[in-house]
């Protein structure tokens, strides 16, 4: 079995893309989870970081959405075919269809329970600036992976994806493609 983690930025990033098309990123990703081809582990702060900033990042991405929109028709905006076509109530329909399904993915995910001596880890990996801290203070991200490596210690599972958008788990600020070498170690030794 394959186990995937979301972080928080990636769901809310999927708010706002491939709003044209039936087969993009967001509904690929929800059919393999929803239909069990991975296994999504949700660390608890990230779904608590899901609820806190999720209706911020709607109005994000509606905001985002209608700008791209408007943007687009002021090209067109002598055509009125085009322009019937616009709506903005569906954006909005469509951003809270895409909320309600990633509360029901991270409701009944498999959770990872934060427990005092990662809350403690973290603390310390942030005072020395270590991975995830080495570029920024990060002390819920630290929480988040750690709360991962350890549930994937605990479960003895083998294969596992952590995909965030987040630069601060990168080598560096201008690398954040590539996970610091302390984070590849630490998931290699699961």
């Amino acid at each position: 079995m394959i186990y995937i983690t979301l972080d928080t930025c990636v769901w809310l990033g999927l708010l706002e893309i491939d709003f044209n098309n039936d087969d993009n990123y967001f509904e690929e990703i929800c059919f393999w989870i929803e239909n069990k081809h991975l296994i999504h582990i949700a660390p608890e702060n990230i779904n608590d970081e899901w609820n806190r900033n999720k209706i911020q990042g709607k109005e994000n991405a509606i905001k985002h959405l209608n700008d791209n929109e408007i943007n687009l028709l002021n090209r067109f905006k002598n055509d009125k075919t085009l322009s019937d076509l616009y709506n903005p109530n569906k954006i909005t329909e469509i951003i809270q269809s895409r909320i309600e399904k990633i509360d029901y993915i991270l409701n009944t995910s498999e959770k990872a329970k934060v427990d005092d001596n990662i809350l403690i880890e973290a603390g310390k990996r942030n005072l020395l600036k270590q991975a995830p801290n080495h570029i920024k203070e990060g002390y819920k991200d630290t929480v988040n992976i750690l709360t991962l490596i350890n549930h994937l210690k605990l479960k003895k599972y083998e294969k596992c994806i952590f995909s965030t958008i987040d630069g601060d788990f990168g080598i560096a600020k201008n690398k954040p493609y590539n996970l610091h070498t302390n984070l590849v170690n630490e998931f290699k030794e699961v």
